[in-house]
């Protein structure tokens, strides 16, 4: 069955953007038309919500706290390197997150 990770900006009702969930919920829509039986994967700050109220498997999003700020600079500056830049993503998504990417 195919599967897609599809990130959006959506949060539950706590972070709730109107125009973020209409996108979500409409790309989710036309997916299943075009591609019926696919799965999806979408991060969320509410993966439990999001999961119920779009029937997708929902997964923390990922986010950067200020004692990790620096990550972003080091990805950047390593993303060009093959043996280095996968893996500073990696820790950027969480393990959860980027094992979902890689499958």
């Amino acid at each position: 069955m195919p599967r897609l990770f599809v990130t959006a900006d959506v949060g539950g009702p706590a972070h709730y953007h109107l125009g973020d969930e209409a996108m979500l919920e409409a790309n989710l829509r036309m997916f299943r038309q075009l591609v019926p039986g696919i799965e999806f994967i979408v991060p969320s700050r509410d993966p439990v919500w999001t999961a119920h109220r779009y029937g997708v498997e929902g997964l923390p999003s990922p986010h950067l706290r200020e004692a990790e700020r620096g990550i972003g600079q080091r990805i950047q500056a390593q993303s060009a390197d093959a043996a280095t830049g996968p893996g500073m993503w990696a820790e950027w998504l969480g393990a959860e997150t980027a094992q979902r990417v890689r499958d």
